[in-house]
């Protein structure tokens, strides 16, 4: 119950309802999150367990803060 409602935080501080509501439901919507490689653990438990639960396939990418920004700057696109 406590892992069950500590994800439930998680996600509704993140904003992953909104972008789910937000989606066709033709389609299966997707969430890219950039971190820190030192968050690889929480993203892919919260990946892991969120994914499904809401219907959205959460792709994630875990790196050193220098990559990411370079990955944004040239125009990647991540939602967190």
């Amino acid at each position: 119950m406590i892992q069950k409602r500590r994800v439930t935080h998680v996600l509704a501080v993140l904003g992953l309802g909104t972008f789910v509501s937000m989606a066709s439901a033709a389609e299966t919507p997707a969430v890219q999150i950039f971190a820190a490689g030192s968050l690889r653990g929480v993203v892919t438990d919260l990946a892991a367990q969120a994914g499904p639960a809401l219907g959205v396939e959460v792709k994630s990418i875990s790196a050193v803060p220098g990559p990411c920004a370079s990955a944004l700057e040239k125009g990647e696109s991540a939602d967190f």
